[in-house]
This record gives C-alpha cells, sequence and structure tokens, in this order.
C-alpha cells in the first residue's frame, strides 16, 4: 500500500475519532477538517495514478465546500456562544425539543 494511501487513511481515522470524542465545537470543525483532507489526499493520489484531472477538480471543490462549512459553522458557534457563553455542545438547551411548546 502507497504511503500517501496510509496517511490519507490516518487522517480519516483521527478526523472521525475527533468527531465522535470531542464536546467541544471549535475540535468537532477541526475534526471534520481532518476527514475532509484525508478524502482529498486519496481523490489527489488516485487522481495521480490514472493521470485524470477529475479527483484534482472534486478535491479543489472540496475545499471551497470545507471553506464554507468551517465559516458557517464557526457563525453558527459564535452566534449561540453569544447567548448562552458556554462553549459546550451538550450545555445547549435551545436547540433541544423540551422547551418548544405546542
Amino acid at each position: 500500500m502507497s504511503t500517501l494511501l496510509m496517511v490519507s487513511s490516518l487522517l480519516l481515522v483521527i478526523g472521525i475519532y475527533g468527531l465522535l470524542t470531542r464536546n467541544n465545537p471549535i475540535l468537532m470543525i477541526i475534526s471534520i477538517e481532518l476527514i475532509f483532507n484525508g478524502a482529498n489526499l486519496n481523490l489527489v493520489h488516485f487522481s495521480r495514478l490514472y493521470n485524470s484531472m477529475d479527483g484534482i477538480s472534486l478535491a479543489l471543490f472540496s475545499i471551497a465546500i470545507a471553506a464554507i462549512e468551517v465559516a458557517l459553522g464557526l457563525g453558527i458557534f459564535l452566534a449561540l456562544y453569544k447567548l448562552e457563553r458556554k462553549t459546550e455542545l451538550r450545555k445547549f438547551r435551545r436547540l433541544s425539543d423540551e422547551e418548544v411548546s405546542a
């Protein structure tokens, strides 16, 4: 197996582990970015392996989507932090169904 595939798999596993175990939204966004980077590394590697530009163009599109995702995630997190002054996602009660009255 190629070293590049091993590195991208390691990035993917670290990102999934961080996403499942972290409660801080900033660390969760970093974990999602690690997952995206692992996938992009795979796309570029297979694109070079098969002499195709499809993987590289898809990786560039994915990088643009990841940048938008980070901007939206940080914006939502900052808005919630401004309201609640809390950084842990489990402590946010405004998003739960308990306060919604029918």
